[in-house]
Formats: C-alpha cells, structure tokens, sequence
C-alpha cells in the first residue's frame, strides 16, 4: 500500500540563487574543488539543488574524498525538500551499495518509490494549476 506523503516545497529563494547547470558543466570540466567550494554555503543554507549537488560531489569523489555517508545525507536533505533526482540518486547508492552504502533493496525501493510520488504530485499539481483548480 502506497501512503500518501507530503513533501515539503524546495526554497524557491535558494534554489533559484544556484545555478545548478552551471555547477555541472564546471565538474564536467574536472572543477570539482571549485564546485564544492561554491556549492556547500548554499547546501548548507538548505539550497535542494546544491544539496543534489553535493551528494553528486561525494558518491563520485570530485573536489572531495568519496564519502557514501555524506551523500546519502545530502541526497537526502534533497530529497526531503521535493527533489526527484536526489530521491532517485539515493535509491541507486542503495541498489547498487556505490560509494561504500551497504546495500538495502528495501531501502532502494522505498527511494524510488518516493521519487515517483514526487513526480505524480508535482505533475499534477501543475495539471490543476494550469486550469485554475489550485493556485
């Protein structure tokens, strides 16, 4: 049985103040000690995109020593503000036990579950907002 969860809104605030694609192309650069430096003030401020990002920074190494703890907390500050991908980044760290996280499938599940209830109600919250039923 699928309870319904609410899930918090990300800050709009914050997020809109980082620049997530921006912060990628950098770590695709091979930047990731930049991107660290300038991602963790706003993970910190509770920024979800910068969360997102710093759990990315830790599963893969980049500007950082790979930490599987510190990206499941990451991904999941994340995840708990709204955030699809973290929910899905967290469930695959849990499937496939990458950066050190002990695998748990019942946990990936779960990640993935929410993921996709994040989704459903954030689609159809849009679909009621665009014909006036919610503002």
């Amino acid at each position: 049985m699928i309870e319904h969860v609410q899930t918090p809104e990300p800050a709009p605030a914050l997020d809109s103040q980082y620049d997530l694609d921006a912060m990628m192309e950098a770590l695709v650069q091979g930047r990731g000690e930049w991107v660290h430096e300038n991602t963790r003030p706003a993970a910190e401020a509770g920024a979800a995109k910068a969360q997102l990002m710093m759990g990315i920074l830790f599963q893969i190494g980049a500007g950082v020593e790979r930490d599987g703890r510190e990206a499941v907390k990451f991904y999941r500050l994340a995840a708990l503000q709204g955030d699809v991908l973290a929910w899905r980044n967290l469930g695959t760290l849990y499937l496939l036990g990458l950066a050190g996280v002990e695998v748990d499938k019942t946990e990936a599940h779960h990640c993935f579950m929410r993921a996709n209830m994040t989704e459903m109600q954030s689609k159809a919250k849009e679909l009621l907002s665009r014909d006036g039923t919610i503002q």
